[in-house]
């Protein structure tokens, strides 16, 4: 049976390789094992894939690396100035520079129409590769949700070489659309709780994914 391969290795080790750099939780690995196009997305070579969950983590033995704790520090780094960044979700140019270290010339953002499912069609993908050409984008920021963020991610990798940082909810934390779960939540590996309680209608079935991905947990491994 196919495992979801991880990294141990930090993110900072393939900034600037032209990888699809993904963020796993449980629900990721419930995505997994019920998506064949994500599936095979994220087993892909040029695909990195971190413990974005605790549990994961402490599962394969390495550390944890939260999807929007390596968006804040990661746009305030010496690695990320200077370059063209491309934002995919409901983030504004303001809010970025607000809340990062970039400037407004290195900054692109789009926000693209809602779909049913877990694809994008082909004439929206034609035109977002034809926006990350026209700005030639260094880094590409896809917030718009699993399993979508992943598959688009990597559909656009193959038009369009950069780095792709597949962040979900990574882009509205760090504006302040939504409100992370504080520290002590985290510390317990209870961010999924936190959600529930914050925003039930919108985080239960990702709660109830989570649980059922547990008969699934000894299907992970470490590897690249």
């Amino acid at each position: 049976m196919e495992k979801l391969v991880f990294t141990s290795k930090k993110p900072i080790v393939f900034i600037g390789r032209k990888k699809v750099f993904n963020f796993l939780n449980m629900e990721s690995l419930w995505q997994f094992k019920n998506n064949k196009a994500y599936a095979g997305w994220v087993l892909k070579k040029d695909n990195v894939n971190f413990p974005d969950g605790r549990m994961i983590g402490k599962k394969l033995g390495i550390e944890q690396v939260r999807g929007p704790f390596f968006t804040k520090c990661f746009l305030k780094q010496g690695k990320a100035i200077g370059k063209k960044h491309f934002f995919i979700g409901g983030v504004v140019v303001k809010q970025i520079i607000e809340h990062s270290g970039l400037k407004k010339n290195e900054i692109r953002v789009y926000n693209p129409p809602y779909v049913k499912g877990s694809e994008f069609g082909e004439n929206e993908i034609i035109k977002i590769v034809g926006m990350l050409k026209d700005f030639e984008a260094n880094f590409v920021w896809v917030g718009v949700g699993s399993p979508k963020q992943e598959i688009l991610g990597n559909q656009l990798h193959r038009r369009y070489k950069a780095d792709y940082f597949n962040v979900g909810a990574g882009l509205d934390f760090l504006v302040g659309n939504n409100k992370e779960a504080p520290g002590i939540w985290g510390d317990m590996g209870l961010e999924w709780f936190y959600q529930l309680l914050v925003h039930p209608r919108r985080a239960w079935k990702k709660v109830r994914r989570h649980f059922i991905a547990l008969r699934w947990i000894g299907d992970l491994r470490v590897g690249k």
